[in-house]
């Protein structure tokens, strides 16, 4: 006899870890932009209310620019070190449910079928 109560990855009943991962990633990826276009209002703002010269202020924006692409860097950085752990466990939980799948088709070629033995 089969067993009806298995749960799929994609079960609507069951807790799904991938949708948490979206609405994380969601977060993550909103927050990060937040932070990059609040940096760049402040820098704005700081600039035009500062009374100084065409070449301090030229450096500040040059500063500026700088530390923004180095936290966009690392940003990146990050979010593609975190999307590789994710292919890893994605990978890993495809040979999982893989190899689960060929040991549950083993078993039921071995077990005779309730409808053969009527027979």
């Amino acid at each position: 006899m089969k067993n009806t109560n298995q749960s799929f990855p994609n079960d609507p009943g069951q807790p799904n870890d991938t949708n948490t991962y979206n609405k994380t990633n969601n977060s993550t990826a909103k927050t990060l932009v937040a932070i990059a276009a609040g940096a760049a209002a402040g820098a704005v703002t700081a600039m035009l209310l500062t009374p100084k010269n065409g070449l301090e202020t030229r450096k500040v924006i040059s500063d500026s620019a700088a530390r923004l692409k180095d936290g966009v860097t690392d940003s990146i950085k990050q979010g593609i070190d975190k999307l590789g752990d994710k292919l890893g466990q994605a990978i890993s939980g495809a040979d999982r449910i893989k190899d689960e799948a060929l040991a549950n088709m083993k078993t039921s070629a071995k077990t005779p079928d309730a409808k053969a033995n009527n027979a």
